[in-house]
């Protein structure tokens, strides 16, 4: 049997994806996808293939590229959007928590806001003092190094509610829940209406595994994505036959030359939705 074969093509449980966009072409030179370095391709070929043993097995994800996400606070789980085999894109939200302890960290970040202006007040006369003579030198240096304690601890604050997902104006207490890596959610171990306990619970939200594979697969389809020229990449519905160790069959879809992006899709798939 004559197929077409993509080597080097690392295949996984966890490599059934789902891909949105359309067949456009996507040039880095005007904005559309990262820059060309970062995206590796191989050539297509056809040859003949071996017939295969087919073995019953459990395919896991490499640890070493797999992500819990736990919830940063406390709080009862208000959605999810994400399902087992879905893909998903490092910074994207996948769902939302509500919790108190967001008014507590807002609260710590008005008062440090409070202490710090206060200080700068109290700063200024010093520095009116000690131009008069009225203040010893070594009093000034101590309020100063006062001042920059409470500026730093009032950006230690800001810098909180900027890892929970809010900025110094919001006043919501819903927490945005967003995928720390690019990669295929594997799990999903919670629900809406589920207290979550931040990292003292045992069961994840979910788990993620950052696969680099060519083969994305969208519901029933299964693509790729070509290069056409140089910086340009258009998606190509496939057909898939056999896998094996270091390479992936496919009976439909590509002809003998075409080159098959390998690494970093899914940088091409979110250009595609922009």
């Amino acid at each position: 049997m004559t197929t077409t074969s993509i080597s080097g093509i690392a295949c996984c449980l966890a490599a059934c994806v789902a891909l949105a966009g359309c067949g456009k072409k996507l040039n880095p030179a005007s904005g559309e996808v990262p820059q060309a370095q970062v995206i590796e391709t191989t050539v297509v070929h056809h040859q003949q293939m071996a017939s295969q043993l087919v073995l019953p097995a459990r395919i896991v994800a490499n640890p070493t590229r797999t992500v819990h996400i736990y919830p940063l606070m406390s709080g009862r789980i208000l959605s999810l959007r994400i399902l087992p085999g879905q893909q998903v894109l490092k910074g994207e939200q996948i769902g939302t928590l509500q919790s108190s302890d967001a008014g507590q960290a807002r609260a710590d970040f008005e008062k440090a806001k409070i202490e710090a202006g206060r200080a700068d007040l109290q700063l200024a006369r010093a520095k009116e003092l000690l131009a008069h003579g009225v203040m010893a030198q070594r009093d000034y240096d101590d309020l100063k190094a006062l001042n920059e304690t409470d500026h730093a601890e009032q950006e230690r604050a800001r810098q909180a509610l900027h890892v929970l997902g809010f900025n110094e104006t919001s006043t919501s207490d819903i927490v945005p829940i967003v995928a720390p890596i690019s990669g295929v959610v594997l799990d999903v171990g919670t629900g809406p209406g589920e207290l979550q306990r931040s990292l003292d619970n045992a069961t994840p939200i979910a788990n993620i595994a950052n696969v680099d594979s060519a083969v994305i697969r969208n519901g029933s389809e299964v693509l790729v994505f070509v290069e056409t020229a140089p910086g340009k990449y258009v998606r190509r519905e496939i057909t898939l036959g056999g896998t094996h160790a270091d390479n992936d069959e496919v009976t439909q879809g590509l002809n003998d030359g075409d080159k098959v992006v390998t690494t970093r899709a899914e940088l091409l798939r979110e250009a595609e939705g922009r």
